[in-house]
């Protein structure tokens, strides 16, 4: 028998001799702590759900103690279970995590009450568990049959003395390491190197990484790697069948082009994200909130119709009931709003004090740290660290510097450690976080019209518009020299002709693959699709609806 602790945190292993004469661990264990027990052994092993959603046993391989607050227990098939204490003192909690392999959904854990302890009040993600003096409240992906089941969208649980939320409050916080600035920058750096190395290693290491890879890693990935200027290395490390593959939309075009197949894709997203503007305002929903890039569309859009209808609902209602994402969605709009000077920010107003505490109040202290808990549940690493930044955004530019730092707590607890993060979970984080990258794909409204603006789908660090007294417009599209990306500009009705580098430029399906710059024109969609490969920094992009003379060259200044 082998036995460890730290503190309360105790491990009971078992030893067997194998075959030849050698130690070897048997397929059982129990971690204990303040009246929890998972455990495990032959007749109810720990087991993972594969892509066929079956159950399948794992056994224990080894164990060992990765720092002074953690134990480890490692299984076959890629599977790792880590106990850790939130710190050394008494009242310390304890985090439970588990790592899984890529086709796995899940892995289940049998858990029970120990030593003296009782569940009362099981929920399918939360249990109370009961002793003679002290309760403990464990809160988990989910819950059910005895088993801890841990999500490869939700890989930790949570065991903590029970606290009463209301006693939170900001004026706690301020000696708390993780509520200041320079922490939370550090948090973002981090995120950053973890984006690319995590990336990088997966692609060395994950047999079939090429045929897994989301999107979404891929996009921050290039992200994190241009801002490092080391853009065209990046485009060379993503696999060339995702490159070419069917799991690309409209998001990563900037990168790779493909734009006329892709073109559709933002297309139907256009129409889905008016049509749930337009249903969120007949139902008077706060939902959409929660939306990803809602605010950069709405703010393309103009403050007419729908959309300002959309703005108006919040502060129009008797009774505010949100959700912390709703709170976090409506902050981070107004935050959006405010820095484009956008008369979109002035009817959320009224609700900006409420939605910060609605956020708070979700608070709880964890030590050194804040965990945000709903509805009995914990609120997910994403959804945490998106309220964190809500706060800090809202915070900030409302001069509050105590919801300012709240908001850095919150992300610093649940994003500060991003080496315990994968890369689906860091590239999630990335976009949310960080903030100050234009190499990330993002909206830009170039021209407010009567009808359809102008806007575009980009990477460019800057693009300005122009239109003169022969309608003629000129795009000034800011980005690196000799480098290559692409666009799609939205609202361009039909034109004569196009002139890039004061060259006249004729349309080709083929436009993507030639060392040079090029475009097509979608009638149907009002889209110029545009690869811009940059001789200068600023390229100028010119489109004629009138015959005029040619004498551009001479502007060129007053347009850069």
């Amino acid at each position: 028998i082998i036995r460890k602790n730290i503190r309360a945190l105790r491990v009971t292993l078992a030893e067997a001799n194998d075959d030849k004469g050698r130690s070897v661990l048997k397929n059982s264990f129990q971690v204990s702590f303040n009246g929890i027990a998972f455990s495990a052994d032959e007749r109810k092993p720990v087991v993972y759900t594969n892509s066929a959603g079956q159950d399948v046993a794992v056994k224990l391989v080894s164990f060992e103690q990765p720092d002074s607050l953690s134990y480890a227990l490692n299984f076959t098939n890629g599977v790792r279970l880590v106990f850790s204490l939130s710190d050394s003192s008494d009242s310390a909690s304890l985090w439970a995590a588990a790592e899984m392999p890529a086709n796995a959904s899940a892995v289940k854990v049998n858990y029970g009450p120990y030593s003296g302890f009782s569940v009362s009040d099981a929920k399918s993600k939360s249990a109370i568990f009961t002793g003679k003096i002290d309760s403990y409240s464990l809160v988990a992906p989910a819950l059910a049959d005895g088993k801890i089941c841990f999500q490869s969208g939700s890989k930790s649980a949570h065991y903590s003395m029970m606290k009463k939320q209301s006693d939170f409050s900001l004026d706690k916080i301020d000696d708390l390491a993780f509520a200041s600035k320079n922490v939370y920058d550090q948090t973002i750096s981090s995120l950053s190197r973890e984006v690319i190395n995590k990336f990088m290693a997966a692609s060395q290491t994950e047999a079939n990484f090429a045929m897994t890879v989301n999107e979404q890693s891929v996009i921050s990935f290039v992200a994190s790697m241009a801002q490092a200027g080391r853009y065209n290395e990046a485009l060379n490390a993503v696999p060339e069948i995702f490159v070419k593959g069917n799991r690309r939309t409209y998001q990563s075009a900037p990168f790779f082009g493909s734009m006329a197949d892709l073109l559709p894709t933002l297309t139907m997203q256009v129409e889905n994200l008016n049509n749930m503007i337009a249903r969120s305002v007949q139902e008077r929903s706060l939902d959409i909130w929660t939306v990803d890039n809602l605010a950069p569309y709405m703010y393309t859009q103009g403050n007419r119709g729908n959309v300002a209808l959309l703005a108006a609902i919040p502060a129009s209602m008797t009774e505010l009931n949100l959700t912390v994402g709703q709170a976090a969605g409506i902050l981070r709009s107004w935050a959006y709003f405010a820095a484009q000077d956008s008369s979109l920010a002035k009817p959320l107003e009224p609700v900006l004090e409420t939605c910060a505490q609605r956020i708070i109040k979700s608070c709880s202290l964890d030590g050194e740290k804040v965990l945000l808990i709903e509805n009995d549940a914990p609120i997910s690493v994403l959804g945490a660290a998106t309220a964190g930044d809500a706060l800090a955004v809202y915070g900030k530019a409302a001069g509050n510097a105590a919801i300012e730092n709240c908001g850095y707590l919150i992300v610093n607890s649940y994003a500060g450690d991003t080496a315990a993060l994968d890369l689906r979970a860091t590239a999630e984080l990335y976009p949310v976080l960080v903030h100050d990258n234009t190499f990330y794909p993002h909206y830009v409204l170039l021209k407010t019209m009567e009808g359809e603006n102008v806007w575009a789908w980009t990477i460019a660090s800057k693009i300005q518009y122009y239109r003169d007294e022969n309608l003629t417009i000129s795009l000034n599209i800011e980005f690196p020299v000799g480098l290559s990306h692409y666009m799609f500009v939205r609202g361009i009705t039909p034109f004569l002709r196009i002139q890039i580098y004061n060259m006249d430029f004729r349309t080709d399906p083929r436009f993507e693959i030639y060392n040079s710059s090029g475009y097509i024109y979608r009638s149907a969609a009002q889209s110029l699709l545009l690869k811009s490969r940059h001789r200068e920094q600023n390229e100028i992009v010119r489109l004629y609806y009138r015959e005029v003379v040619d004498d551009y060259a001479e502007e060129e200044e007053t347009l850069e």
